[in-house]
């Protein structure tokens, strides 16, 4: 009986010895010249390094607490072993000394921050890229590669010059003729290695960068990048508008009905498990903008970390954009028994086999855009290189039936965050002439910031209703309502301001009871505080070409029934000349508000094509009493004033029927005489109290948010009451405030919108 007992009591103790909580030490994991910080020490918690401001942490940033009870041992970005100290070295841009055909100064050893470079060709050359350049924070160089250009050259292709940090191998242009880059030790090449001269004069693949491990890319590089890549590939193109690109980018490709599948893989593995959630709604925001196109995506989304957890399958047929987002956000990493892992591989053939499936069952396949989206750090530890899979899903959209190769119908975006392998991430992405594919953000709040910016320059497609959600991103209030402008009306005795709403590079909407029968379009100007580059203290004005009022707008109509004014129908639209220099240029802080019952708004509440005016009505107003805001100016900013619109049943009547407390109308029986059809109402103090309108801020917009975008349903008009006579105040119980809604005034706002799709 005796062994028996002693082998339960070696398990027992075993197994004691297995559950013991493993903790890392503190000692000897200091930083020469920075400090650190830890999430704790218990196994998986996060030691990271920080540095002074223009310095970095070297050999590496961040350190995992292992199984084994050690930190992640100290390496090199190619992986050798670190033995000394950890230490806090000086930023640096690569050396810009490979620069051909010309004079560089000042040539030194090494390039700070700060530090300015300037370019000359010799005699017979000419320069293409920067004359000059600074070396930036991130240790990039702003700017492009400065090239010289024999001017007598008569190589089909231009001379693609040696990027800074590189050296090229190959100096002959013509057809066919290859160039070949590396990078000065201690860089990591981005971009394609081997590039090719076409028939086209495009040399293949994209240009080649040199980074040092520290070297990330900021929010505005980013999106500024991936938005030009997203925009060549999803902007559907219009027979009306032909492509008049001059360059070499690459064309409009989607055309209309278009089958674009998404492939969305998430990193879930304990490197990045603490930023997960931030990766999922960074991701969220990148499908909403999506949803903004002529297109409709199948989506496909992946979770991995040992294993690969389908979220969404390509080949759920019932699966549509609005419900992949939310089974995205319902989502939680915990599902996944194993989080140690980072298999990227196994992602990738998982991906492989949802698209070798369809290709096996859609008879079209050949006609389908296939984009794969990565999320990940990069840090492999099992199943091996993920890289031959990718050749795979390259070789599997293979070449159409003129054996042309199909890279168009492919393509591969990585966005590695934090403490990267940049060498993976380089690889798998797409290489494609003057795009790029790869990114390397610093932190989850960059990569927010750039999902954010991606798309908000372009005007050419109709995003309306976006606008920053201020959390956590440093965001100017015109960022957050980029609708909302102000609309000064100059009069011999006393100037007039009004709000108003973007709806157009050329329109926009405010009240009719701003503007009198005396006024002419030159006493009129719209502020956008859109600072100019040039002006950076001075808002931009627009010139006004025509005020459009309601033809049945007439405030003094009902004089002689004891009406002083009538406000029925108090809505009108402000024309801007039609110039280029006085157009609203779209941008973060300008962009138009989305109008009901129209297609533009049906794409932004990701309703199906033929969906009606009452589809989205039913979205937007749901129930009785439904959210609501409007901004106001306060101190010189603006403010978010929320409300709730009274919409059926007792609490409208109730709030339609305290017209009847303010002044003008004390004499009046009935609240039918001034409220019609055509007021949506506020205020009150009942389910909660509302905000009120002030002076001034007649004209502004009624907003309802929906879906992560702003839709303008009313017009502020009047109130019953005055509220703000000494200093603003909130609503009391009866008072109120009343809006034209614009969906009683299609009939007016159809005609002269005509760059709006109006939907019955």
């Amino acid at each position: 009986m005796g062994t028996p007992l002693f082998i339960i009591s070696f398990f027992t103790l075993a197994s004691y010895a297995r559950s013991a909580p493993v903790t890392c030490s503190l000692d000897d994991v200091s930083i020469k010249g920075g400090w650190l910080s830890q999430t704790g020490t218990e196994y998986g918690s996060k030691l990271t390094y920080h540095c002074p401001e223009n310095q970095y942490p070297h050999p590496m940033p961040e350190r995992r607490c292992e199984r084994t009870g050690q930190w992640t041992r100290l390496k090199t970005f190619d992986g050798a072993r670190y033995t000394r100290t950890p230490e806090c070295k000086q930023i640096i841009c690569p050396d810009p000394s490979g620069f051909q055909h010309g004079a560089l100064e000042p040539s030194q050893p090494l390039y700070y921050i700060g530090d300015t470079t300037t370019y000359q060709c010799y005699e017979g050359y000419e320069l293409y890229g920067s004359a000059s350049r600074i070396c930036q924070p991130n240790g990039k160089w702003n700017g492009s590669t400065p090239i010289c250009v024999r001017k007598s050259d008569e190589e089909a292709c231009t001379d693609p010059g040696v990027p800074a940090g590189s050296r090229r191998t190959g100096n002959s242009f013509d057809i066919d003729d290859k160039v070949t880059y590396e990078c000065a030790r201690g860089l990591i090449l981005f971009g394609s290695k081997v590039r090719v001269c076409q028939e086209s004069g495009e040399w293949t693949g994209s240009e080649p960068v040199c980074y040092y491990p520290y070297t990330y890319d900021t929010p505005e590089e980013a999106a500024s990048k991936l938005g030009s890549s997203l925009n060549a590939l999803l902007e559907v193109s219009n027979p009306e508008k032909p492509n008049e690109k001059k360059d070499h980018a690459r064309k409009i490709i989607l055309k209309q009905n278009s089958i674009l599948h998404i492939y969305i893989v998430l990193d879930t593995s304990d490197s990045v498990q603490d930023q997960f959630e931030q990766s999922k709604k960074c991701v969220m925001d990148l499908m909403d903008k999506i949803s903004a196109y002529e297109v409709s995506p199948k989506y496909a989304i992946l979770s991995f970390a040992s294993t690969t957890i389908t979220v969404v399958d390509i080949a759920d047929k019932k699966m549509d954009p609005a419900q992949a987002i939310q089974k995205l956000e319902e989502f939680k990493s915990d599902v996944h028994s194993d989080l140690t892992g980072t298999n990227i591989k196994g992602a990738m053939d998982k991906v492989y086999d949802m698209m070798s499936a369809q290709k096996a069952t859609l008879k079209n396949f050949n006609e389908v855009r296939n984009v794969i989206i990565l999320l990940t750090d990069g840090h492999v530890n099992m199943g091996g290189d993920p890289y031959p899979t990718v050749r795979k899903i390259q070789y599997l959209v293979g070449t159409n039936a003129s054996g042309d190769a199909r890279d168009e119908y492919l393509d591969i975006y990585v966005f590695g965050v934090g403490d990267v392998d940049k060498d993976i991430i380089n690889k798998m992405a797409s290489h494609k002439t003057s795009e790029e594919h790869a990114f390397v953000l610093n932190s989850h709040l960059d990569l927010k910031e750039t999902f954010e910016k991606m798309i908000d320059e372009s005007d050419s497609v109709a995003l309306c209703g976006l606008h920053k959600e201020s959390q956590g991103l440093k965001t100017s209030k015109q960022e957050n309502y980029p609708w909302h402008v102000s609309i000064t009306i100059t009069r011999p005795q006393k100037a007039e301001s009004c709000k108003g709403s973007i709806v157009g590079n050329l329109y926009v909407l405010t009240s009719a009871h701003c503007f009198m029968p005396e006024d002419d379009e030159g006493s009129v100007k719209v502020i956008i505080d859109d600072r100019d580059a040039e002006n950076p203290d001075k808002p931009i004005v627009k010139s006004v070409e025509s005020i459009l009022l309601h033809p049945k707008y007439s405030i003094y109509s009902k004089k002689n029934e004891n009406i002083p004014e009538f406000y029925d129908y108090d809505i009108a639209i402000v024309v801007l000349k039609d110039d280029d220099n006085n157009k609203i240029k779209f941008s973060q802080k300008a962009r138009p508000i989305c109008v009901p019952c129209t297609e533009e708004s049906r794409r932004a509440l990701r309703l199906q094509p033929g969906t009606s005016c009452k589809d989205q009505m039913d979205v937007l107003f749901f129930q009785d009493i439904v959210d609501a805001f409007f901004v106001t100016t306060e101190n010189k900013d603006l403010k978010n004033m929320n409300v709730k619109i009274k919409l059926r049943n007792q609490p409208k009547r109730k709030c339609d029927e305290d017209a009847l407390k303010a002044p003008l109308y004390s004499k009046l029986q009935d609240w039918k005489e001034v409220v019609t059809d055509r007021f949506l109402c506020t205020g009150g103090t009942d389910p909660e109290i509302d905000e009120v309108t002030c002076k001034g801020d007649s004209g502004g917009s009624l907003v309802i948010k929906r879906k992560r975008r702003a839709f303008q349903v009313g017009v502020i008009s009047w109130g019953n009451k005055d509220m703000c006579a000494q200093k603003r105040k909130s609503s009391d119980v009866d008072s109120r405030d009343y809006h034209i809604n614009l969906l009683e005034v299609q009939d007016f706002l159809k005609p002269h919108l005509k760059h709006l799709q109006f939907i019955n």
